[in-house]
């Protein structure tokens, strides 16, 4: 999710929605977009005998057959949802009197001046939203690795992979542009940026591979030719944010860990 003045934009398996938050007890569904991230969608119907998905009923995320016997708690219960795969993250500063949030290390959605980005698998997805009540998308961007996460900085995208980081100009909200990378080893990869410093986590994970774990500082300063610093070891990094002259790090085990 992502949140600009008083609207909140969230992904729904496959649509795109917009919150009114400016009564945050009681937010208001204004607008969707249906059908905008395809690819959400877990199971196709290929899969599954001819008939027995009805679209319209719903998004079939996993089943199997059985036999069951249930004593039922009329409190409801949350119950893990079932090959959820993604991550998203709330902003890491909130701005009460307006504009917009500040991304987390972990999302897919941010938000540089009148465009939402969201990161769909392979492809980046630019969403005008001038009028929060009618967003209009445009053509996706389509990258050339595993996007996991986007971070934004004087109208840059900043792109953590599997395999590094990509830098990405909004100079044409509509259609960004590759700037410059650098690259490591194969890990799960988040980053977020202040002045003239990236700051990357790389750490192992079965979904990623590799088996680094470590803090990369990386000058920017030529943001076309981005050059490695100096790294730091860590336990297993799931995650940054930066305020100030604090930069902040869940490191697994090890909780959090502030420089």
């Amino acid at each position: 999710m992502s949140i600009k003045d008083n609207y909140l934009y969230a992904n729904s398996f496959i649509d795109l929605v917009v919150f009114d938050i400016s009564n945050i007890t009681t937010p208001v569904e204004v607008a969707r977009m249906k059908d905008q991230f395809p690819q959400a969608l877990p199971v196709m119907e290929k899969n599954y005998p001819v008939g027995v998905i009805d679209k319209n009923l719903g998004v079939v995320t996993a089943w199997e057959y059985r036999a069951v016997k249930e004593e039922v708690n009329d409190v409801p219960l949350w119950n893990n949802c079932i090959n959820c795969m993604e991550i998203s993250a709330m902003s890491f500063d909130a701005q009460t009197s307006g504009g917009t949030g500040i991304s987390g290390s972990i999302t897919r959605f941010t938000i540089i001046n009148d465009y939402l980005y969201v990161m769909d698998y392979g492809q980046l997805r630019p969403i005008n939203i001038s009028n929060p009540l009618s967003p209009v998308a445009s053509n996706p961007v389509y990258t050339w690795r595993d996007v996991e996460t986007l971070f934004p900085y004087n109208n840059y995208l900043f792109m953590g992979t599997t395999t590094g980081m990509l830098i990405y100009n909004t100079t044409n909200p509509a259609m960004p542009e590759y700037v410059s990378e650098v690259n490591h080893m194969t890990a799960c990869d988040p980053v977020v940026v202040q002045g003239n410093y990236c700051y990357v986590t790389v750490r192992s994970n079965s979904f990623c591979a590799g088996d680094l774990n470590q803090l990369d500082v990386i000058d920017i300063s030529d943001i076309n030719n981005p050059v490695l610093q100096k790294s730091f070891e860590m336990t297993n990094p799931h995650g940054l944010g930066i305020s100030g002259n604090a930069l902040f790090i869940c490191d697994g085990e090890d909780g959090l860990k502030i420089f």
